[in-house]
């Protein structure tokens, strides 16, 4: 009569060691739902039926993990490539929209609006006094104002173009 097979067989030094499925995933430090799950998935290679080689079996392990390690710096860039293509999406979505313009539109409105006001102060001394020597002072106050104005929308719009930001004369004036 033969006796059962030992849980775990081990040969002399010359032989192979083969593990059972407990011995193996014990050896691994795995659940055995894990382990069992890892082996029907092909993942770790079986000698026969309930019999695993320690060495086989260990490399396949480690070379599963350090799969799983390189999906999940895949999955990383992935999720940063779909994050930087949300934030597009929205820009896009924005600018459609009319919640967000181009430098060069915002600029020009800029631009328009503060030509149509310098103009209008340009008419306003015939509109104050038809005094000739009194529309002279008038006309040279507007003209140092209008030369103020159009020096603060050229600095203003050089900060906005370089850095994106009104500029520290400009936030410098807001305070005071």
């Amino acid at each position: 009569m033969k006796k059962p097979p030992p849980k775990a067989i081990r040969q002399n030094s010359i032989g192979p060691v083969i593990l059972t499925a407990k011995g193996m995933h014990t050896f691994l430090g795995l659940k055995s739902v894990w382990f069992h799950k890892l082996v029907k998935d092909g993942v770790l290679p079986k000698v026969g039926t309930g019999a695993y080689d320690p060495m086989d079996v260990t490399q396949a392990y480690i070379e599963h993990i350090k799969d799983g390690a390189t999906r999940q710096a895949a999955s990383s860039s992935l999720d940063d490539l779909r994050d930087l293509k949300a934030r597009e999406i929205k820009l896009n979505m924005a600018k459609k929209d009319r919640e967000l313009i181009s430098m060069d539109e915002a600029l020009a409105v800029i631009e328009e609006i503060t030509g149509q006001f310098a103009s209008y102060l340009s008419g306003l001394p015939a509109e104050i006094t038809g005094v000739v020597r009194e529309r002279q002072r008038i006309d040279a106050i507007i003209d140092e104002g209008k030369q103020r104005l159009f020096d603060r929308f050229e600095e203003t719009a050089s900060a906005f173009a370089s850095s994106g930001k009104a500029s520290e004369a400009e936030a410098e004036d807001d305070a005071n």
